[in-house]
């Protein structure tokens, strides 16, 4: 944009303690991929049992109560009741194995769909471990270059006092100037680093 702008806020370090085992587990119950993958495994442990299930006979029971009028009275005394009842019972006993190829078949999907889980799981707890390590890569990046700012600041007091007293030229306190604002950035890089670093371990 052509308008000015003016940054809110500042860079601060904030050292934080990680637990890649906590992370991994919150990463593992909170990924919508992990979920749905274990949906899916859920799906054909499912579909497996209602396959199986045609082993099984397939048992139907029937009852009514019915009455008929012997004649044409209208009286519902004369009319003749009874029950009637009935219990079936169906088995597939042969199918020339079909049944059988389709539970093998449903088993190696799920087979597959446990492995894509596993996997899965494996490259999110990878994913954790390089974001933590990134993260505690940075800290340590933030610390050294902080001990480096205040290394230069106190070589560029001792250069100015050197050229106040006539000790040192002015293109020695330039060079010991710059090396302060070099030192600076380099932190000021490494706090950025850090805290991105850490946006991606949250992510």
């Amino acid at each position: 944009d052509d308008e000015p702008f003016e940054l809110k806020g500042s860079l601060a370090f904030q050292p934080v303690e990680l637990s890649m085992e906590e992370l991994q587990a919150l990463a593992l119950a909170a990924r919508p991929e992990v979920v749905q993958q274990e949906k899916l495994v859920g799906l054909w442990k499912a579909d497996i049992r209602a396959e199986r299930a045609g082993y099984l006979p397939t048992v139907r029971a029937r009852a009514a109560y019915k009455g008929a009028n012997p004649g044409d009275s209208f009286s519902e005394d004369e009319w003749d009741w009874h029950w009637n009842a009935g219990f079936t019972a169906e088995w597939s006993l042969f199918d020339g194995g079909l049944r059988h190829g389709k539970v093998l078949e449903k088993g190696l999907e799920l087979l597959k769909a446990e492995d894509n889980l596993g996997e899965l799981k494996r490259s999110i707890d990878l994913e954790v471990k390089t974001y933590c390590l990134d993260v505690r890569r940075a800290a340590e990046a933030v610390l050294a270059s902080q001990d480096n700012v205040a290394l230069a600041e106190k070589s560029l007091a001792i250069a100015k006092t050197r050229y106040d007293a006539g000790l040192a030229t002015y293109l020695d306190f330039t060079d010991t100037n710059l090396a302060l604002s070099k030192a600076r950035l380099t932190w000021n890089t490494a706090l950025a680093e850090h805290m991105n670093a850490l946006a991606l371990l949250k992510y």
